[in-house]
């Protein structure tokens, strides 16, 4: 990730450069794009002066910016298990990259996609479906 160098890591301090890099991290599942996340991530950050110890709250933002900029494009990732997610419609992406890579609670997930726990529940369920039928079909290609 080219986001932090080196000087910037040792002005942040470690708890911010990982929160940093979670949130890019993130993005980049979202969208397997260097340049969105690394984009998306400096606006989460320049926006969220105030909320930067609440995770929860920047990835919140970094979903919403992400859908109010990218929703519609459709994503080229690196990697076999990178083009399966992004195969898949943005929310059930959010909601099984927040459970599946991150290890967020459902509860956690329905504050940041802003639904109820049992939506989120059928989002992770129906995208984690849609991972095994992508995987068959992107494997015979």
């Amino acid at each position: 990730m080219g986001l932090l160098q080196y000087d910037e890591k040792k002005q942040f301090g470690a708890e911010e450069s990982s929160r940093i890099e979670r949130i890019y991290n993130f993005i980049y599942r979202l969208s397997g794009s260097t340049e969105v996340a690394e984009s998306l991530t400096e606006g989460v950050f320049s926006r969220c002066c105030d909320n930067r110890g609440d995770e929860l709250l920047l990835l919140k933002q970094g979903w919403l910016e992400f859908l109010n900029r990218y929703k519609e494009n459709v994503f080229e990732g690196e990697g076999f298990i990178q083009r399966c997610i992004l195969q898949l419609a943005p929310e059930p992406r959010c909601a099984l990259i927040l459970r599946d890579v991150f290890g967020y609670s459902y509860g956690q997930i329905a504050f940041v996609l802003d639904k109820v726990e049992p939506v989120v529940v059928s989002l992770v369920s129906w995208g984690r479906r849609e991972m095994r039928e992508n995987n068959h079909i992107l494997a015979s290609l």
